[in-house]
């Protein structure tokens, strides 16, 4: 007959000078459930329910002479697995539905480990006993030793000491899903073709007026600009009771069988905005219940390092918006404006009122200068939006892209003696690329995980 030898995951186990422990950082606790000996332990997964906690792994770290009886027993019926190996190859075994067995072992072993699995579902069997030609390895077990293990309830936000930001893959952003996808021009957008653009409206002396634009950027979160959502009167955020968000519109102040409306929960404003500069102009809005992701509701995609880390002169993004027109009046139905990024020098050179600001090194500025083309009033917390495009599909040979969040819409010139802007002029941006440890930072601590889309 062949030397058989014991072996967990298919590995044999060879006697050290303690119990074997689980490798540091394995989701695993040993456990020792004899009281007067740790030459038997337990591997387990720690915080299940109760009704999961019926699997564990038995090690027992003695030697076993040739031709040697273990009798191990349970107080439940339980199956016991093994991996068998003879020579180099392996096979698996079980015995099934027992609360006693009695193994043979025709050679020489340096310790055996198996798997136990209750057989009755929702019941955590419990080692009695564990000897070895009739002596005791497990004196006084501590039945009962598995509950402490046991995940009492669920967790719950900010109770425990760890939160997490889940993301993923760009596939599920910032391609909007249109019958049909025109060249992209300047002037009105085609319905669903922006489905992260949101509208922000503001409760004022009893009537809800729109104030700007915004860029859903998770289920729970909308990207602005902090000056959209900040009371110059009291120096604070809005109440974010008197904040709407309205997704999937089309037309301004409609709402259509693909619109949804959220109420806001929070407003998060970066706590180093400066009211006068724009500084760090960016703003969080924490919707108070998850968007239903639709072909004309999705986030568009954020971005970490690579191609966006730094704007430049060849970058052209498109920001969609209900800003004013040429007749200075909010536009009826969403539209869209190519606008090529330039560099700080052309920007501050070309219009020195820019120069107070000194663009402030987390914006950037982009559009025409004596066009007439670019953004305005209302279209302020809109996201300038850029595609990336993606490795060449499998087989296709064709290159599809995902639209990520390059900037905010932040400030710009305003006409002589008025607050509405001069489209003459570049506008500046928030480098939303700059801001991606904020955001992180924020949605941690104010949810403890959430999904992004990158």
């Amino acid at each position: 007959m062949s030397p058989l030898a014991l072996a967990l995951l298919c590995l044999q186990l060879a006697r050290g000078d303690g119990a074997w422990a689980p490798l540091e950082g394995l989701p695993l606790v040993s456990a020792h459930p004899c009281r007067h000996s740790r030459a038997v332990a337990l591997w387990l997964e720690p915080g299940l329910p109760p009704a999961r906690t019926d699997r564990y792994y038995v090690h027992v770290d003695t030697h076993i002479p040739a031709n040697s009886v273990m009798n191990v027993t349970f107080d439940s019926a339980v199956d016991i697995i093994l991996t068998i190996r003879s020579n180099e190859t392996f096979s698996r075994g079980s015995l099934t539905d027992g609360d006693s067995f009695a193994l043979r072992f025709d050679s020489e072993m340096a310790g055996l480990s198996f798997i136990v699995e209750g057989s009755t579902p929702g019941l955590t069997p419990n080692l009695t006993g564990l000897s070895i030609n009739d002596q005791q390895y497990c004196e006084e077990p501590d039945v009962g030793y598995l509950r402490k293990y046991q995940a009492k309830e669920a967790l719950r936000n900010n109770e425990y000491p760890w939160k997490a930001v889940i993301r993923k893959s760009n596939t599920n952003c910032g391609r909007p899903h249109l019958s049909s996808t025109p060249a992209i021009e300047n002037g009105p957008a085609q319905p669903g073709a922006w489905p992260w653009h949101a509208a922000l409206y503001s409760l004022r002396n009893y009537a809800t007026k729109y104030i700007c634009g915004g860029t859903l950027i998770s289920k729970n979160f909308v990207l602005t600009a902090a000056h959209c959502v900040y009371n110059w009167t009291t120096g604070m955020a809005f109440p974010a009771i008197t904040l709407t968000v309205g997704l999937g519109q089309h037309v301004l102040n409609e709402n259509s069988s693909h619109s949804q409306v959220k109420k806001v929960e929070r407003v998060i404003i970066h706590e180093r905005y400066n009211n006068i500069k724009l500084f760090n102009n960016i703003a969080l809005l924490k919707l108070s219940s998850a968007v239903s992701v639709t072909n004309f509701v999705q986030p568009a995609c954020l971005r970490r390092g690579g191609e966006l880390s730094a704007p430049t002169a060849s970058d052209v993004g498109v920001v969609p918006g209900w800003g004013l027109g040429n007749d200075d009046t909010l536009s009826g139905s969403l539209q869209q404006v190519l606008l090529p990024i330039v560099s700080a020098e052309t920007c501050v050179s070309s219009q020195p009122p820019y120069s107070s600001y000194n663009l402030d090194r987390n914006g950037f500025c982009a559009g025409y200068h004596n066009n007439g083309t670019g953004v305005c009033n209302g279209d302020s917390g809109g996201g300038l939006v850029v595609n990336i495009p993606n490795e060449k599909e499998s087989g296709s040979g064709t290159v599809s892209g995902s639209w990520y969040v390059r900037g905010i819409v932040s400030h710009s010139v305003s006409v002589d003696d008025t607050q509405i802007c001069d489209a003459n002029y570049y506008s500046v941006y928030m480098d939303v690329y700059k801001y991606m440890k904020w955001i992180d930072d924020q949605i941690w601590n104010d949810t403890g995980r959430e999904v992004l889309a990158t």
